[in-house]
C-alpha cells in the first residue's frame, strides 16, 4: 500500500514539473511571436533568456556588428520574453532622439529598484530627470570646465612621469590601466577635490572599489535581466553592481557634503563637480550673472523646455539621495568610458604612425614651452582640426557604448510602415554597428582620421555618428570628456612615439556590458 502511494506522488510531482515545463514553453512561445506577427526579422530567442544567451556569450561590440549585416537597419531581439526593437535607420534614429523626444524622455526600464541609484541622471524618469537635468547642466557649462582645466593638467604631468619609467625601459605596457589609473587622479579630483595617487597606491580605495563597480558579476546581472521586481526585493538584489563599492562611494559623498555644509565659505574653497552641485542646488533660479548660463545651457534648457515642457524654477531643487546619485554617476562615467577612449586613441595611433607623426607636427605649431614641455590651452586645442580629427575617429571606430536605448511612454506607432510600440517597450539604437556601417562610412573598419576634418565632415549623414547620442538626452558629460582626452593626448603625443609591439593588434572585448571595453591594450613607448 504505502509503495503504490508513494509511486503515485512521484507520478504526481513528474505530471506536474512536465505540466508547468509545458505551460512555460507555450507562454514564451506565444511572447517570442511578438516580433514575427508585425512581420519584423530578428535571432532566434531561447526559453527565459529570449536573445539574452547570444548577448552574454558574445561581447556586443561583435554580436551588434553580426546582427546588423544578418538582419538590416530594422529588427527585433527580446530581453528575456520583453521585446526590444532596433533602430538603425537615421531618419527614425532623429525621430526617437528629437522630433518625438517627448515620447522617448525615458531610457531603460530597471528591475532592480536602488534607493539611490534610480536617481542619477541616467536613470532619472519623467519630471525628475527634467529637474535633475536642469539643475547639473550649469555644472557643465563650458566657464566651469576651462576651471578644472588646471586640475586635469596637473593629473596629466603625474601621468607623464610614470609613462616616462615605461618609455626609458623600453619594456611594453598595459596602457588601458594605466589610462584608468589617470581617469581616476581626474575624477577624483574634479568630482570629490581628493588626491588618489593610484599609479603608486593600487590598493587605494576609490581605486578598488571603483574596478568592484564596473566587474559586473553575472550571477547578479542575469536576474536583474530576467526576475520580477519583487523577486530581486526578496533576494536582495538592488543593483548589477557591487553594493559595498556603491556604498563606498555613497559614505564618501555624504562625509563632503557634510563637511561644506558645516564650513563658512565652502563655496569659495572648492571648485570640483560636487561644490558646483552644491551651488546649484542652493540657488532658486539659475544665475544669470555668471557663466552657469552660457548659450550651450541655455540652447540645452530650452530645447528640453520645447520636447517636454516647463519645469518650474521653484523646484530646481535636489534632495541629499539626488545629489549622492549625481556624485556616483559623475565618478562612473568620467572613469571606464573615457579612460577606454584614451586607451583606444593609442591603439590607432601606434598602428598608425604617420597620423601620429602629423599630430605631432600640429601640436609643435601651437601653445607655448614650459619646465621643458610643451604646453595648451584646452581652447588652443580645441581648435586643431587633426586632433579633433583623430579624436573623432576614435569615437566612431571605438564608441565608448555599443547602443542607446529608449523606452516609449506611450502607446505609438514608428514610421512610414506604423510599427506598433507598446507602452514600456524599448527601442536599442545601434551604434557601434552603425558606426562600422560601410554604407555610411566607406571602409568603416579602416582608422580614417581625414573623413572628420572640416572640409570632409559634411558628407558624415546626420543621425549616424552618435558617440555621445544626441537630442536633449545627449551625454551631458560631453565637452568635459573631450577636454580630458585631448589635453591628455597632446602631452602623450608630445613626450612620447606610441609604438606597435607584438601584442598590440589583438583586442579582446568585456562580455556582459554595453560599454566598448577591451581586456587590455598593449603598446610600446619611446622618449621623443
Amino acid at each position: 500500500m504505502y509503495m503504490k502511494m508513494h509511486v503515485t506522488l512521484l507520478a504526481f510531482i513528474l505530471v506536474f514539473i512536465l505540466s508547468t515545463i509545458q505551460t512555460i514553453r507555450v507562454y514564451y512561445r506565444r511572447k517570442f511571436r511578438y516580433w514575427i506577427e508585425r512581420g519584423i526579422n530578428g535571432p532566434k530567442p531561447r526559453l527565459l533568456l529570449g536573445t539574452l544567451y547570444e548577448q552574454l556569450k558574445t561581447p556586443l561590440p561583435i554580436l551588434e556588428i553580426q546582427w546588423y549585416e544578418k538582419y538590416g537597419k530594422l529588427y527585433g531581439i527580446y530581453n528575456g520574453s520583453k521585446p526590444t526593437l532596433i533602430v538603425g535607420q537615421p531618419d527614425l534614429i532623429k525621430t526617437i532622439l528629437v522630433k518625438d523626444f517627448h515620447n522617448f524622455t525615458d531610457r531603460m526600464i530597471l528591475k532592480t529598484k536602488h534607493p539611490i541609484l534610480d536617481k542619477h541622471l541616467v536613470n532619472a524618469r519623467g519630471d525628475d530627470w527634467k529637474r535633475i537635468r536642469a539643475v547639473v547642466s550649469p555644472t557643465f557649462s563650458s566657464g566651469k570646465i576651462r576651471r578644472m582645466e588646471a586640475l586635469v593638467s596637473a593629473c596629466i604631468h603625474t601621468f607623464a612621469t610614470v609613462l616616462e619609467t615605461y618609455a626609458q625601459t623600453g619594456q611594453t605596457v598595459n596602457i588601458k590601466d594605466l589610462f584608468g589609473n589617470f581617469t581616476m587622479d581626474v575624477i577624483a579630483s574634479c568630482a570629490f577635490a581628493t588626491k588618489t595617487d593610484t599609479h603608486n597606491d593600487p590598493l587605494n580605495p576609490f581605486v578598488t572599489n571603483a574596478r568592484k563597480i564596473f566587474n559586473v558579476e553575472l550571477k547578479k546581472a542575469l536576474p536583474s535581466l530576467l526576475l520580477p521586481t519583487f523577486v530581486l526585493k526578496l533576494l536582495k538584489i538592488r543593483s548589477i553592481h557591487n553594493e559595498k563599492a556603491n556604498e563606498f562611494f555613497f559614505d564618501t559623498t555624504r562625509h563632503i557634503l557634510n563637511k561644506r555644509r558645516n564650513a563658512d565659505n565652502s563655496s569659495d574653497k572648492y571648485n570640483d563637480f560636487l561644490q558646483l552641485l552644491i551651488n546649484a542646488n542652493n540657488s532658486e533660479t539659475i544665475d544669470e550673472n555668471n557663466d552657469t548660463n552660457d548659450e550651450s545651457t541655455e540652447v540645452e534648457t530650452k530645447l528640453i523646455e520645447d520636447k517636454t515642457g516647463k519645469t518650474g524654477a521653484t523646484n530646481r531643487h535636489l534632495s541629499t539621495d539626488e545629489m549622492l546619485a549625481q556624485a556616483y554617476v559623475f565618478f562612473a562615467a568620467g572613469y571606464e568610458t573615457t579612460a577606454n577612449v584614451l586607451s583606444f586613441c593609442a591603439y590607432e595611433l601606434a598602428l598608425n604612425p604617420e597620423i601620429q607623426q602629423k599630430l605631432f607636427a600640429e601640436l609643435a605649431g601651437v601653445g607655448h614651452e614650459s619646465d621643458g614641455h610643451q604646453e595648451w590651452s584646452y581652447e588652443e586645442l580645441a581648435k586643431l582640426p587633426l586632433l579633433d580629427a583623430i579624436v573623432s575617429e576614435t569615437l566612431r571606430l571605438h564608441s565608448p557604448f555599443t547602443r542607446l536605448t529608449r523606452v516609449s511612454n506611450t502607446e505609438y506607432k514608428l514610421g512610414d510602415k506604423q510599427i506598433p510600440i507598446k507602452k514600456g517597450h524599448s527601442i536599442d539604437i545601434p551604434i557601434y554597428a552603425m558606426h562600422h556601417s560601410d554604407e555610411y562610412f566607406p571602409n568603416a573598419n579602416q582608422f580614417i582620421a581625414e573623413r572628420f576634418l572640416p572640409e570632409n565632415r559634411h558628407k558624415i549623414i546626420p543621425y549616424t555618428y552618435l558617440p555621445f547620442g544626441s537630442g536633449p538626452r545627449n551625454c551631458i558629460g560631453m565637452r568635459f570628456a573631450l577636454m580630458e582626452t585631448k589635453l591628455c593626448l597632446a602631452q602623450i603625443v608630445s613626450r612620447f612615439k606610441l609604438i606597435k609591439c607584438v601584442d598590440t593588434e589583438t583586442l579582446h572585448y568585456k562580455r556582459i556590458t554595453r560599454l566598448s571595453t577591451p581586456d587590455k591594450v598593449v603598446v610600446q613607448l619611446e622618449m621623443r
